[in-house]
């Protein structure tokens, strides 16, 4: 089964990830935005 997970980056994301991926195809998607980004408007 093909699965997407947003927020991949992420530790909850990262760790289903890891899990799902010995029987599915995985497709990660994030932004990976930084907390020190957002402050900065950038």
């Amino acid at each position: 089964m093909k699965i997407a997970i947003t927020g991949g980056a992420g530790f909850i994301g990262s760790q289903l990830a890891l899990n799902l991926q010995e029987k599915h195809e995985i497709l990660i998607i994030d932004k990976m935005r930084s907390s020190a980004t957002f402050e900065n408007g950038n």
